[in-house]
């Protein structure tokens, strides 16, 4: 299987710490990314209950947003899972808004630092540019951490990226989202977001590659099936030991 996104869930608190919700991840090998987005205090901690949680590394710096808020995005290469699979963020301070995806088919060292980004930006739409990709097949995650204070507030994305969690209640917690993107080139990309009532948003875009040797999309076996009868057929007619129906019905 090539890169994909596996599962993914969230967690959002006005008191104590949030919590992202249960999901079945792959027992093994898979990236996680997980966002924490929280009130004008101090970070203190991210934890995982699959045993993870000293192997998490923050994807370039923590970024002050609109209305006093934080964001910190994390990665954790080539983890470990399983069946309720949580993440934790604490912070010194109560409202915390946390994320969870899970990318399946990536690399043990999955992370394109070369890709990643951060940007602040004040007037919608909403952008940040990647670094050029080090390879074609990846999945690209892009985080939005916003400052809108309507409820339901409104996240989307117009690049082409799909958004896998959001929270639009921006009357108790902090909203934003996180949204991801199968490439087949290595070509920079531009999320695009918009998001009602925010002011001031903080982005951070960053790339994780494919596994070496994954299988190729359906569309590429079936041209490689296809040159292979060819191929054959073609050794099989210079010896004149077949007839082409015979080993048509092999496939």
């Amino acid at each position: 299987m090539g890169v994909a996104v596996g599962v993914h869930s969230k967690g959002v608190t006005s008191g104590g710490a949030a919590v992202t919700g249960a999901v079945d991840t792959q027992t093994a090998g898979s990236t996680f990314v997980v966002v924490a987005i929280w009130d004008n205090g101090t970070f203190t901690s991210i934890a995982d209950n699959k045993g993870n949680s000293a192997n998490y590394s923050l994807i370039g710096s923590e970024q002050a947003g609109g209305a006093l808020s934080k964001m910190r995005v994390y990665r954790c290469e080539n983890g470990i899972g399983g069946t309720g699979h949580t993440a934790t963020i604490t912070c010194s301070t109560p409202v915390v808004t946390a994320f969870f995806v899970e990318i399946t088919g990536a690399n043990s060292a999955s992370f394109d630092a070369g890709s990643a980004a951060q940007a602040s930006d004040a007037s919608s739409p909403f952008t940040v540019t990647s670094g050029t990709l080090s390879q074609p097949a990846e999945c690209v995650v892009a985080v939005c951490g916003a400052d809108s204070a309507s409820n339901p507030a409104t996240i989307a994305e117009s690049s082409g990226f799909t958004i896998q969690e959001s929270e639009l209640n921006g009357s108790t917690f902090w909203t934003g989202g996180i949204a991801t993107k199968i490439t087949a080139a290595t070509t920079a990309l531009t999320p695009s977001f918009t998001s009602s009532g925010s002011g001031t948003c903080v982005l951070t875009i960053a790339g994780f590659t494919e596994l070496t040797g994954a299988s190729p999309g359906t569309e590429n076996i079936l041209r490689r099936i296809e040159k292979n009868r060819l191929n054959i057929l073609t050794g099989i007619q210079d010896e004149g030991r077949f007839n082409e129906l015979d080993v048509k019905n092999w496939f």
